[in-house]
């Protein structure tokens, strides 16, 4: 099985406790025995992981509703028709409210 994780807000934005914990939900990941793919933006910062999906620059509104919806279409599916053959984990910041 293929895991897709959504590592893209990692790229330009301070390193606080939610993107702290989608790096270590990344490492305990890279330990199981699937196939990841860390989508990244730009570049990837963590390692060398040639199953990386690097995002070219865009804005980030383009980013979060058209690169990455492409960049999901793009990762092959390990099973034909499969629904259950790509797991994707994203990662989403907070926001407390006022």
């Amino acid at each position: 099985m293929k895991i897709a994780i959504d590592l893209t807000p990692l790229y330009g934005r301070k390193w606080t406790g939610v993107e702290l914990y989608a790096i270590d939900l990344y490492h305990a990941l890279l330990e199981l025995n699937y196939e990841v793919i860390p989508i990244f933006h730009v570049k990837n910062d963590l390692d060398d992981n040639p199953n990386s999906y690097i995002i070219k620059p865009t804005k980030r509104l383009l980013l979060e509703n058209l690169a990455l919806s492409k960049a999901i279409r793009t990762i092959k599916q390990t099973l034909p028709y499969s629904r259950y053959s790509l797991l994707l984990l994203m990662p989403i910041s907070v926001v407390k409210p006022r």
